[in-house]
């Protein structure tokens, strides 16, 4: 039961990451880098270690290049 949980939980957080993720890509659509550099750091509050891969990446680029 806990595990289940648990397993919810860690799936409930990830959603929000993703959202995060889909605000920071139409932001940079937008041309607002800015806003996407503050929704990949929501993101990373909630990600997983692998979904955390990808928005570190991401916000690696962007902060050197301004671009993803």
């Amino acid at each position: 039961e806990a595990r289940r949980r648990r397993e919810q939980e860690l799936a409930r957080e990830n959603e929000i990451a993703r959202s995060y993720l889909s605000r920071a890509e139409t932001a940079l659509q937008s041309g607002k880098s800015e806003v996407a550099k503050t929704y990949l750091r929501l993101a990373l509050q909630h990600a997983s270690e692998r979904l955390r891969d990808e928005v570190v990446s991401k916000l690696k680029s962007l902060e050197q290049t301004g671009k993803p």
